[in-house]
């Protein structure tokens, strides 16, 4: 990551959270197809750690015999505290394909994950929702934009607000370890 990046990351209001898969580098890329990828992520979770940024990490279980636990177990001893394991939505040899209606209802409420590419999505969960992007629009233009507009509309809220789930305080929105705030499905 470029260092301009961590200095934007340092910012108070600004938490990072990232995928990691394996502690084996082949595992791991098996779950990215990027080759590359296990050291380039682990390589910035080490960084977050050293600057004291704060990091939520996701450990997705993608196949069977997948070494989620010695990937947890790494990230503990690197200093990420706040690890979460959860199982990916592969089934029968397909990916199913990911619609609004699987959302807890609280996107674009508060908060905006940005990706590295500078992709703007109203949840973490919701990357499927392409509003903008921050590199080339800017987060003002994206969050005036009507795709972000549009975009909030289509996601069906919850008519009841459901006690314990969070999303707007900074790094409680734990969807992984909060039942109030798993997604509708």
């Amino acid at each position: 990551m470029k260092l301009e990046h961590w200095a934007l990351f340092a910012h108070p209001k600004v938490s990072l959270a990232t995928s990691y898969y394996s502690d084996l580098a082949d595992e791991h890329e098996r779950v990215t197809g990027r080759k590359g990828s296990h050291a380039a992520t682990r390589a910035n979770i080490v960084q977050a750690m050293h600057r004291h940024i704060p990091l939520q990490v996701g450990i997705v279980e993608v196949f069977d015999g997948q070494r989620t636990a010695q990937a947890r177990e790494e990230l503990l001893a690197l200093g990420v505290r706040s690890v979460n394991v959860d199982r990916g939505s592969v089934g029968r040899g397909e990916v199913r394909v990911p619609s609004t209606a699987d959302l807890c209802g609280r996107c674009a409420k508060g908060r905006a994950p940005v990706m590295s590419d500078g992709t703007v999505t109203p949840c973490v969960l919701g990357r499927f929702l392409r509003t903008g992007n921050a590199k080339t629009d800017g987060l003002a233009n994206v969050f005036s934009g009507q795709p972000w507009a549009d975009t909030a509309a289509r996601i069906p809220r919850r008519p009841v607000p459901t006690a314990g789930c969070t999303p707007a305080d900074s790094n409680d929105c734990d969807p992984a370890n909060t039942p109030a705030c798993d997604p509708a499905y």
